[in-house]
């Protein structure tokens, strides 16, 4: 037999042997089969960690976290994951609040902007209760596990959470109503938002 072909047979062989070997012992634990981006020191890290997919009607961060406890570590990941998202939340409403100091405009502006700050934290910190887990990885790692999560929020949810509590507060209410800034969210949380 050709030494090329042994080598071919060996190594497949060889394979078929570590795969099962791996699979007796435990191996990787897999909750969501991912679509590889690259090996990390030994890690399989998904390709939607790296590079976390983009969608028009949901915010979406990705988090990795390690433990020795496999719930905890996917807990951590989320956490993880979350905080991201409240990053970006803010980030989204700090324009919107630049949208709303131009066209506002008066000498009590930044009182306004303060409450409207506050209220955007408010409505942040309580879309993180509703964020959805999207997908989910979690590998053996010396000492114990390490999770990869996808997390997702509704931005239609946000917007409606976030038109409410204005509009409770008659004073930014009234100064805020008339802005454009203001229509357009009205805009945004005109359509019914989707499942993730």
């Amino acid at each position: 037999m050709h030494s090329s072909a042994v080598s071919a047979r060996h190594l497949l062989v060889a394979t078929a042997c570590a795969f099962a070997l791996g699979a007796a012992c435990g191996g990787t634990h897999v909750t969501t089969l991912p679509k590889v981006a690259k090996a990390d020191a030994g890690r399989i890290v998904p390709d939607w960690y790296v590079n976390p997919p983009r969608d028009e009607k949901f915010l979406v961060a990705s988090g990795s976290a390690t433990s020795s406890d496999m719930q905890f570590a996917l807990t951590k990941a989320q956490t993880v994951a979350r905080a991201t998202l409240a990053e970006e939340m803010q980030a989204t409403y700090k324009v919107l609040s630049k949208q709303f100091a131009e066209e506002v405009g008066r000498d009590d502006s930044s009182r306004l902007l303060d409450q409207f700050t506050r209220t955007v934290e408010a409505v942040v910190n309580a879309n993180l209760v509703n964020t959805v887990l999207r997908q989910q990885y979690l590998q053996q790692e010396t000492p114990g596990y390490r999770a990869f999560v996808l997390v997702a929020v509704s931005r239609d949810d946000i917007a409606a959470r976030l038109l409410k509590e204005l509009k409770a507060n008659e004073a930014l209410y009234t100064h805020l109503r008339a802005t454009q800034a203001f229509k357009d969210l009205e805009a945004q949380t005109a359509t019914p938002p989707s499942a993730p």
